[in-house]
């Protein structure tokens, strides 16, 4: 897991990057002090992860990682706790109080782990999840999702009885939805295995809405088929 460090405090940012070299599979790949400089480097090389105070002369922190189309899991390290609700309105991964401890870092670190796995296991009973739609949260459960499409900059959540638009991209919301429900099938399309009910290697049928099926991730749909599912001939 990849990562950069952002605060305009030196002291905290050299104790951010000991933190960092002590797990071994976190990789940091730059440090700054100032987060306009550090905006170029985070669009080049596209982190899983990045730490960020919030309370900075060059830019607010709640500014800066609002620049970012592809913006990476959020951390937050500050002493103020007043900007948590902000935090909190732009999805942060969590918010870490100075003075920080290694045990606090650690669990930050472990809870963005879970996050990119997209194993469901951010959600306790693996059925649901709140989902924030224009400044509200939708209790959501997976079996009533047919597919999600990505528009520009945002994905639009296709059920059963409604829609919903998230403002995220396609690969952000894969990563925190359980691989064992949900397969991406083209650039654009990421579905409900549960609600396919026609299939092809070049498209698929989700409800009455015909899918298009990308080269690169036929093989892997089509591999999803338990064989003693399929009546033989």
């Amino acid at each position: 897991m990849t990562c950069v460090i952002v605060d305009d405090d030196v002291y905290s940012l050299k104790l951010l990057q000991t933190y960092a070299s002590k797990v071994p599979d976190l990789n940091l790949l730059g440090s700054f002090t100032n987060p306009i400089e550090a905006t170029n480097f985070i669009v080049s090389n596209e982190p899983d992860v990045l730490f960020s105070d919030i309370h900075m002369p060059e830019l607010n922190g709640i500014e800066f990682t609002k620049r970012f189309d592809n913006r990476p899991l959020v951390i937050f390290t500050t002493g103020f706790t007043e900007f948590a609700m902000n935090a909190f309105e732009i999805d942060a991964m969590d918010y870490l109080l100075k003075p920080i401890t290694f045990e606090a870092f650690l669990k930050a670190v472990n809870k963005a782990k879970v996050f990119l796995k997209g194993s469901g296991d951010m959600f306790p009973n693996g059925e649901y999840s709140w989902i924030r739609s224009s400044g509200k949260f939708f209790h959501i459960y997976y079996k009533d999702i047919l597919y999600i499409e990505g528009v520009k900059d945002y994905v639009m959540i296709n059920m059963q009885l409604m829609k919903l638009p998230v403002a995220m991209n396609l690969s952000t919301i894969h990563k925190q939805l359980p691989r064992s429900t949900f397969i991406r099938v083209h650039k654009s399309f990421i579905v409900n295995f549960e609600n396919i009910h026609q299939l092809s290697p070049d498209s698929l049928m989700v409800g009455d809405r015909t899918i298009p099926v990308g080269k690169t991730y036929s093989s892997e749909l089509l591999s999803r088929m338990p064989a003693d599912a399929i009546i033989k001939r």
